[in-house]
């Protein structure tokens, strides 16, 4: 992506939290703030709206302009990564908080994910394979009537082996977890593909115990 083209979606995308944005849309959003506030400070130096904390009335105004613009493309960066976009709560944390969300921004694109088709419009997310069995039901959760869904983070290894996985979400019960997350370390699947190449990627599988 352009700067132009950065610049320019994510204006259209002014108040946009929903979708990804890939590492380019974002830092050359960042670049383009740097110049706003550059050329917004050479005119608060000729008009004389400087204050003694040193900002000014322009620069002011420019900051809170692009405010929104600036949240929402960070929203949307963290979805490309696969995160929530709540971690954009942690940049008040000073230093510390900053640090980890550009570890986190300089973070190449998932493949599709639960927030959207890659943006740069490649890359298969992995699959479970046709024919994986169902995960057991725990006879005591039958008994005690627990029910709910589970959905487990699983890394698919470019052979299609499940490397490891994590509970996502859990289902409320520590039996039916368990038994998904069991049961999909356990299954074959079809790897995710960058560019036409595998490659290892994680793969969110829902799993649903719901009683008759």
């Amino acid at each position: 992506m352009s700067f132009q083209d950065a610049v320019r979606t994510c204006f259209q995308k002014y108040v946009t939290f929903s979708g990804r944005a890939r590492r380019s849309e974002l830092w050359f959003f960042v670049l383009f703030n740097v110049i706003v506030s550059i050329v917004a400070g050479i005119i608060d130096a000729i008009l004389g709206t400087r204050n003694s904390t040193g900002s000014g009335l322009v620069q002011s105004l420019a900051s809170l302009a692009l405010l929104l613009p600036n949240l929402a493309v960070g929203a949307r960066r963290l979805h490309d990564t696969g995160r929530t976009a709540w971690w954009l709560l942690i940049g008040l944390i000073p230093i510390v908080g900053w640090i980890i969300l550009i570890v986190f921004y300089v973070q190449d694109s998932q493949a599709d994910n639960q927030y959207g088709p890659s943006p740069k419009g490649f890359g298969a997310a992995p699959t479970a394979a046709y024919g994986s069995p169902e995960p057991p039901y725990p006879p005591v959760s039958k008994r005690l009537g627990e029910q709910g869904s589970v959905l487990v983070r699983v890394l698919i290894g470019i052979d299609g082996n499940p490397q490891r996985a994590e509970i996502n979400k859990s289902s409320g019960y520590d039996r039916l977890d368990q038994s998904a997350l069991a049961t999909v370390l356990k299954w074959r699947y079809v790897p995710g593909k960058r560019a036409g190449v595998p490659e290892a990627m994680w793969f969110n599988v829902p799993i649903n115990f719901v009683l008759e």
